[in-house]
């Protein structure tokens, strides 16, 4: 079953779209792939490592050491999503009532994040308002802020800590 999934980007918000790509869902598809094939409930990714994986499977002649496929497929695609949106790190937790995911561009930035969150439920802890801009018109020394997106199932966000 999937639940829910977090994208998250530290940079100023006037660089990210409010939208996803079309192909938003099969970010979490890929990733509870790569969980139910490894059957683990925490998944985690860095760039550069996944990187360093796929180009050493792919020099590897020895074709027993390679992983199925289906999970060097979901790996390419996971890291071409981490290249398109210059992402460093993602988290994937897989629970028996949701799944969470987390996508990272800079994982030690200070300052606000700014994010994509999917919820199949439409539930976030975020508080949900229609305009994250008119939200932070309002100052606010903390604030933890969602806007639907036109992708089904998914919110843009923003956090203060």
């Amino acid at each position: 079953m999937l639940g829910s999934a977090v994208l998250f980007f530290y940079v100023n918000n006037t660089q990210i779209p409010r939208a996803l790509d079309a192909n938003s869902q099969e970010i979490i598809q890929k990733l509870d792939n790569i969980a139910t094939l490894n059957n683990a409930n925490f998944i985690e990714f860095y760039r550069k490592e996944l990187t360093e994986e796929l180009n050493a499977k792919q020099s590897d002649s020895d074709k027993n050491l390679l992983e199925n496929n289906e999970q060097l497929n979901s790996k390419q695609f996971i890291l071409t999503v981490m290249n398109h949106y210059n992402l460093s790190r993602v988290l994937y937790v897989k629970e028996p009532s949701a799944a969470r995911a987390r996508l990272m561009v800079n994982s030690f930035s200070l300052g606000d994040s700014w994010y994509y969150q999917y919820s199949e439920n439409g539930y976030t802890e975020e508080t949900q308002v229609d305009s994250i801009n008119k939200a932070l018109k309002i100052k606010a020394e903390f604030y933890h802020l969602c806007e639907k997106t036109n992708n089904k199932h998914w919110f843009f966000c923003t956090s203060s800590d």
